[in-house]
Formats: C-alpha cells, structure tokens, sequence
C-alpha cells in the first residue's frame, strides 16, 4: 500500500512538472487545437506567483485544521471560501504590474469578456417589465455573449448599476460579490458530495479540489463558477426525491429547474446524470422504481411550469421565446464559424480543455479510482454505489462532449459540472494521507499559477 501511494503521488508529481514546463514554453496544442485554442501571454512572474501564494495559504490552513467535528468543519469550509476568492480577486489584479483593481474594471467594461455590464447600461432607463418582455428582441442587439443568455446575467449588471452608477465602484463591487457567490460553490458541493456519498472526508476532499482548479479561480469575474451552486440544488434535491420518495423534493428540484429559464441554460446540461439516476437509485424493484420516478418527474417538471408562468405574470417574462431566440442566435454562430468549432474533430479537444482547467491532475486521480478499491459498496441507503456513481459521472462528460452542445470554452462552461467531477476525485483523495493530499492540492495550485501567467481566458485590454 505504501508503495501503490508513493508511485500515485509520484506519477502526479512528475505530470505537473511536465504540463507546467510545456505551459511555460508555450508549446502549441497544449492551449488548444490550430483552429481554436486560448492566447498565450506572459505575466510578470513575481505578482503571479507570489501574491497567488498569499492567497492560497487560508486553504492550506484549511487542511490543517480540519476534524470531522461540526465547527472545525465549517471552519475549514470558511477558508476554503475565503482563499477561492482571493484567488480568483488576485488573478486579475495581477494582470497589471503593479497589481490593482483596473484589470477588473477593465474585464467588465470589456465587449467580449462578457459584455452584460454594457448591456445592463444601454437598458438602464427602460422599464424593467418592458426590457424582459422584449429580451427576445433585444438580445442580438446587444453584445455577443448575451446573444445565446437568458436576462439573468443582465439583470444582475443592471442591480449594481442602479445601486452605484455606470462607474468603476459598481464593476469592482459587482465582480467581488459574483466571485463570492462563486466561493459559495464551496460548501455547495461539499454538501452535495456528502448526501450523495455520505462521506463527509470524501466531500471535504472534492470541495477542496475544486476551490483551486483552474477553470474555477481564472474565470473571474463570470458568473460560470457560480452555477456550480445550481447543480448541485438541482441535482441535490432530485437524488433526495429519489431516495425518500418525497414529492417536496421533486418540487424543490422543479423550483430550481423553472428559475434556470430566467438565470442559465448551461446547467440543463445535468440532464444526463439526473435521468440516469433512478435507474439506480432506491431498494424497490425498477419496475416499483420506475413509477416513482414517472411521478416525482411530473412533480418537478410541473413546478417548473408553475415558476415559468409566475415569472411571466411577475415581470412578464416570455421563457419559451427567449429560450428560442437563444437557440437561433447559438445556431448562427455555428454556420458563420464553422472552422472554430468542427463536428465531431472538436469532441476530443472538448474533454482535454476541461482535463486542462482541472489541472489534468483530475483524470490521474479519476483514474486511480476506477484502479482502486472501494471499502463499502454503497453510499447512502439507498443510494447508488460508489462505483455506479463514478460511472454517471464519466457518462455526463462524455455526453456533454459527444451531444456538441458546449463546443467551445469548456474550460469555462463545463464549470456547472465540477461538482460531479468532484465526485470521484472526492473519493479517491479521501484515501490518501493528509500529507499526500496536500501535495497533490500543492499540485494542482501550481498548475493554476502557470495558467494564469501564460494562458489568457479571459479579455481586457
């Protein structure tokens, strides 16, 4: 055992050097295929490495004072959150040498970072119930990423804007409250790893892992790190539905399932891993299964409409033609920028930018699982096993890949599903030592400083 441990953290330890030196001498194809790939960049290497140091050390505290006591805990968790957003604050202040909080406001000033700060700005003075009506027609309009959105992500510039004005204050305090909510995916995940698994080590592990990958902590300030919080409540209380045979869960995944029609469409991509679930989930035969499942369905599917309508009678929300106007303006990409995105060429690259925003550290741990032996075959009564877990989760990304609905930036978009990679990263990690793991999370963060000093993901200049 002791030997099978030494080759796993080497084997880990060898490939972050390798990706790290072939990201430090740009070598083309790591950044993504010819016909689309991520610039390179070089940043100053002091502020980078030094102030993303700084704010990764609350983490490592985190590490070393974790129990499995309630508060000790919580306490962890807390730093964990705590270091996430400095980590993601301090990657774009160091774009600058020296560093400040101009990148920022630069990044939401951007056309093409994101554009929902310029958007909210030429809608400001519109009648709130007036401009959601008419998104339909607005958005291709408006900049490029709110062509293929619902309003949410307007919405929320629009907030900021009215609270504090087209200035430089609403950008900065806008973007640290949309990191925050991003750090909230924390202790999101580690309580949906830990109802799914019933390990809260396991839980505790795969939270940790995902505060510092790269895909989570660069993207800042975008809302993806955040819908990691919807996956993990819609999913969440779906598997809970499942287990109980309680409509009050159902409807609770259906509330969040009808507020993804106002807020994102991203996260309708968990479909995969939700409708394979009650194929294991529950101790009734799967014909019992099955209508359980048929009824929690119509449950949740029917609260989605009952939100859907009340956010059409409340501020006059038209879901179904903005998700239409949505799909054709995401169609338009694809036959004017057929070269960027090829199908199916591009369904490899999809899963390796995921693997490179996870460090690749993630597919060795991924495989070291499915290599590995699990104690108890079972999760939660009730519950799929552990392996059949595992499963599901190679079976969403892969049909995430191979569906083409996500064909480019996956290192952003696929942010949504980092909770079920967490999954068995979780669970691989929960059976190493404490010291193995910190190395394997010291790792993974110098991965992200290299990222981040020689990849740009996102504009501001």
């Amino acid at each position: 055992m002791a030997t099978e441990s030494r080759l796993k953290v080497g084997s880990l330890v060898a490939g972050t050097i390798v990706l790290s030196a072939l990201l430090l001498l740009h070598v083309q194809g790591v950044n993504g295929p010819s016909y689309w790939y991520w610039p390179w960049r070089r940043l100053a290497a002091l502020p980078v490495y030094g102030c993303m140091a700084l704010a990764s050390m609350p983490f490592f505290i985190a590490q070393w004072i974790d129990r499995p006591t309630r508060l000790a805990r919580a306490v962890a968790i807390a730093l964990l959150m705590s270091s996430a957003l400095s980590l993601m604050v301090v990657s774009a202040m160091v774009i600058d040498n020296p560093p400040s909080f101009e990148p920022i406001v630069r990044i939401v000033n951007h056309p093409l970072a994101t554009g929902y700060f310029l958007d909210a700005q030429e809608i400001m003075n519109i009648p709130l119930k007036t401009w959601i009506h008419d998104f339909p027609k607005l958005a291709p309009r408006m900049h490029m990423h709110t062509w293929t959105k619902p309003p949410g992500p307007v919405l929320y510039w629009l907030l900021f804007i009215k609270l504090f004005g087209v200035t430089s204050r609403a950008a900065i305090i806008g973007a640290i409250v949309l990191g925050f909510l991003g750090a909230l995916s924390i202790p999101a995940t580690y309580l949906f790893l830990r109802n799914m698994l019933g390990d809260a080590t396991a839980a505790f592990c795969g939270a940790s892992f995902m505060s510092l990958c790269p895909g989570f902590v660069l993207f800042f300030p975008m809302f993806d790190p955040a819908l990691a919080i919807l996956t993990c409540a819609m999913v969440g209380f779906w598997l809970a539905a499942l287990r109980r045979n309680q409509i009050r869960w159902a409807i609770a995944s259906g509330f969040i399932l009808g507020m993804l029609g106002l807020l994102t469409y991203t996260v309708l991509g968990c479909g995969v891993f939700m409708a394979a679930l009650p194929f294991f989930t529950g101790n009734r035969p799967l014909k019992n299964r099955l209508g359980v499942y048929a009824k929690l369905s119509i449950a949740t599917m029917t609260t989605a409409l009952v939100v859907l309508l009340a956010l059409r009678v409340i501020l006059e929300f038209d879901a179904y033609l903005t998700f239409l106007g949505a799909n054709e303006n995401q169609n338009w990409f694809k036959r004017n920028f057929p070269d960027q995105r090829p199908y199916p060429q591009i369904v490899p690259f999809m899963l390796t930018e995921f693997a490179l925003t996870t460090g690749w550290i993630s597919v060795l741990l991924v495989i070291y699982y499915f290599l590995g032996r699990d104690g108890t075959s079972a999760t939660v009564s009730g519950g799929p096993s552990r392996r059949t877990l595992a499963w599901l989760v190679v079976l969403q990304f892969l049909a995430a890949a191979i569906s083409g609905v996500y064909p480019l930036e996956t290192a952003r978009i696929w942010d949504f599903m980092l909770p079920f990679l967490a999954i068995p990263v979780g669970m691989e990690l929960a059976r190493w030592s404490k010291t193995n793991r910190v190395i394997a999370y010291a790792s993974l963060l110098i991965v992200t400083m290299v990222i981040c000093q020689n990849l740009l993901f996102v504009a501001s200049t």
